[in-house]
């Protein structure tokens, strides 16, 4: 009977609070990429959190954190896509200039200066509320922040995503009644001047959103 209570409240806290994933460390290197990369880098690079208190949903969230191996793995995988629509969702994701950026050596550039950049983050959530699931506007609920250790910051700028055929079959994990958000915050925090993106084996970056329905964290450990 005993046994049988402890299950039970086991359960319960797993519907409550969603379930938990360990995930391995991702390399700050960009390294040799295989002809077929993207689905394995693209599963390291996301993370998400499927929401429940009790039988009821709250949310399905989730987050990819564009790094260099992320972009290097989506212009290997190119042809997969299409050019075209790879361009399209690059210049969306990261808000660069790409009229030479699928260039192996422009590539390279960008990945050398990745530190002066803003930190992206692609977002897809679900709020199984209705007031609580506008992310990006001014009246918004939730208080977004990007952290590492005791510092953090707020978004610079939150953009809506369109969803598109290319932007799903590239991100297969977004939900046609997702809302979808391109998010970018500082590269490093303005008191200490310290780089969001870097290498640490015991300090994750963490990406964190917060309102009266949930407090959720999501995480990456950045390693050389």
């Amino acid at each position: 009977m005993m046994a049988t209570m402890r299950l039970l409240i086991c359960i319960l806290i797993l519907l409550m609070t969603g379930c938990s994933t360990t995930h391995p460390p991702i390399s700050l290197s960009q390294g040799l990429l295989e002809a077929d990369s993207w689905k394995s880098v693209l599963k390291d690079h996301t993370r998400r959190k499927d929401l429940y208190r009790l039988t009821d949903h709250v949310l399905d969230a989730r987050a990819v954190l564009v790094t260099p191996k992320l972009r290097a793995a989506l212009v290997e995988n190119k042809n997969k896509f299409g050019a075209q629509a790879v361009q399209k969702v690059l210049q969306k994701l990261l808000s660069m200039d790409l009229k030479d950026q699928l260039k192996e050596a422009s590539l390279t550039e960008q990945t050398n200066h990745i530190s002066e950049s803003p930190v992206t983050v692609l977002f897809a959530a679900y709020v199984a509320d209705s007031q609580y699931e506008v992310f990006n506007a001014t009246y918004s609920p939730w208080d977004i922040r990007l952290q590492r250790g005791n510092i953090w910051v707020h978004p610079d700028k939150i953009e809506d995503v369109r969803q598109s055929p290319a932007l799903r079959s590239m991100f297969p994990f977004i939900d046609r009644f997702d809302k979808v958000y391109l998010m970018q915050f500082p590269s490093a925090d303005y008191r200490t001047n310290t780089p969001f993106i870097q290498s640490s084996e015991d300090t994750p970056l963490e990406f964190r959103f917060r309102s009266a329905i949930a407090d959720v964290e999501l995480n990456w450990l950045l390693i050389d």
